[in-house]
């Protein structure tokens, strides 16, 4: 079993319709959040960059040779003082994986409205929705 999963339960199609647009907002804020993170970061990830290519060249240190002081617990990585790639390349994956979500949300609750509500959002009825990472994969609806 996997500890993604989750069930939620809804009494009719409007309250499923409700979740998808909170949610969808809620990731529309994140990807904002992270958005400008993103661009606080761009800057300083290009200066370090140009800076760090330098110090190779002088050197003679090969690519990657200065690394960040990284901590492993338990399988966890903690970083101390990222270097702006580091934290870049983290906030960048961070938002597409958010973006892909978002993508998937939407098309879920455009099948929840054109489709569920259109026929069912009147009804009162059981509405159990399997989720896995906060994404419905399989609903039932229970007459």
């Amino acid at each position: 079993m996997s500890a993604d999963l989750d069930l939620l339960v809804f009494r009719n199609i409007h309250q499923l319709s409700k979740y998808l647009d909170e949610k969808i907002m809620e990731i529309e804020r994140k990807l904002g959040e992270v958005s400008s993170l993103l661009e606080s970061v761009k800057a300083k990830r290009a200066r370090y960059e140009r800076i760090r290519k330098m110090i190779e060249e002088i050197s003679g240190a090969g690519p990657g040779a200065a690394l960040s002081t990284t901590l492993n617990i338990s399988g966890l990585r903690v970083v101390i003082d990222p270097k702006p790639i580091e934290e870049y390349e983290i906030l960048e994956s961070v938002y597409k994986a958010l973006t892909d979500k978002l993508n998937v949300l939407r098309k879920i609750k455009e099948i929840v409205a054109n489709y569920l509500e259109k026929y069912l959002d009147e009804e009162t009825l059981n509405v159990i929705v399997e989720m896995r990472a906060d994404i419905p994969v399989r609903i039932l609806i229970k007459t």
